[in-house]
């Protein structure tokens, strides 16, 4: 009777044990759910900041490109406009050297004039 109360003692014992492992193992489970959950926002966070991350490296790269045509325009503009000021300097000068030359020739026809008078 000793021996049977003892191993009715070892037996209460063994399923009170059982009992706490049930409970222990219905928390974890229970944080291991909510943890996968948590990992699969972040995962998801993480895939949008990926894309997001790439659009805008494509932008970037768009405004990087139209930059440089822009640079490239820009430079053209200088050039043809560095051209245009010396034709219009050259026309300038041709302009100065027709009236020189009109003017000396009213001079010369006027000079006549007046000796044929």
């Amino acid at each position: 009777s000793r021996a049977k109360n003892e191993a009715f003692r070892h037996k209460k014992k063994l399923e009170a044990d059982l009992n706490e492992l049930d409970i222990a193992l219905e928390h974890a489970n229970g944080a291991n759910a909510e943890a996968q959950q948590t990992i699969k926002k972040y995962q998801s966070q993480i895939r949008e900041a990926q894309q997001l991350l790439e659009q805008e490296q494509q932008q970037r790269d768009k405004a990087r490109e139209q930059l440089i045509q822009s640079e490239r325009r820009a430079h053209a503009v200088r050039n043809e406009l560095e051209e245009t000021k010396t034709q219009l300097e050259h026309a300038d000068r041709q302009r100065r050297s027709a009236e020189q030359e009109l003017s000396d020739v009213m001079e010369q026809v006027a000079d006549s004039t007046l000796q044929n008078q």
